[in-house]
């Protein structure tokens, strides 16, 4: 009797530790879950490409992944910050999709990204991560390159 409660404690001991582990690894690696955006936006010269509301509606109802800078047209940060951005994009050869807030305004992320500037990443037409103008710790990453570029290079894989 004593022999089948040791092993069932075992058991149920090695049972607890698996599904611990499991826990663990799962939440290290969704962190680490980097994309690529769709080919056509690598390998490019590295320049803001400019869309409007119902062409950013379409990329997103094709389930596409890029990234797009919404801006006002007018700038109140020391350093410009498409300059920041544009500087990420001719280093890696990445293209960016660039939108005037009034017509991203019009488009359903309206519901999520509320401010502009910022910088919106898009996996599978959904978005993954923005800069908020509103959030002070996201400043630093619309005034350093380095900040933005390890910002980028959180969610999206260069090749």
């Amino acid at each position: 009797m004593k022999k089948k409660v040791v092993i069932i404690s075992l058991i149920i001991l090695i049972i607890v530790a698996a599904v611990i582990l499991l826990v663990v690894s799962k939440k290290d690696t969704s962190n680490t879950d980097k994309f690529y955006l769709d080919r056509e936006y690598y390998n490019t010269e590295g320049k803001f490409m400019s869309i409007n509301d119902t062409e950013l509606e379409s990329l997103i109802d094709y389930e596409k992944s890029f990234v797009v800078f919404t801006y006002l047209p007018y700038c109140t940060f020391s350093v410009p910050c498409d300059k920041v951005f544009a500087s990420f994009m001719e280093k890696y050869g990445i293209s960016f999709y660039e939108i005037t807030y009034d017509d991203f305004a019009k488009t359903s992320s309206i519901e999520t990204v509320k401010y502009a500037p910022s910088v919106i990443i898009y996996k599978d037409g959904k978005i993954v991560s923005y800069l908020d103008a509103n959030e002070d710790d996201d400043l630093s990453k619309y005034q350093d390159e380095e900040m933005f570029e390890n910002w980028m290079k959180e969610y999206i894989s260069i090749k």
